[in-house]
């Protein structure tokens, strides 16, 4: 199993730039994820790794992955506001 990534300075005020765009002044509150992505191979190398999501739903919405999966339209564009932000943030270092 691969170490953590460590909370880069860089990338968690993208993050928080790119959510307040978004979302405006909410909590950013850390959290990991109990199924397995892509990330734990490139964590294995040494190359830090993030997930980050713009949506915004209720624990009772969160259909991820099952035969009903699906998001609220309400985060289609404060998703295009946060990814947007994210990228320009991130490509630029």
């Amino acid at each position: 199993m691969a170490p953590a990534s460590p909370m880069r300075p860089d990338f968690v005020a993208a993050a928080r730039k790119a959510v307040t765009a978004a979302w405006g002044p909410v909590p950013i509150i850390p959290s990991q994820a109990s199924g397995a992505s892509d990330s734990m191979w490139y964590r294995a190398v040494g190359v830090p790794s993030y997930g980050a999501s713009a949506s915004m739903m209720k624990d009772s919405d969160e259909f991820a992955h099952g035969l009903n999966e699906r998001i609220s339209l309400i985060n289609i564009r404060p998703g295009l506001t946060y990814y947007l932000s994210m990228y320009k943030d991130l490509a630029s270092k």
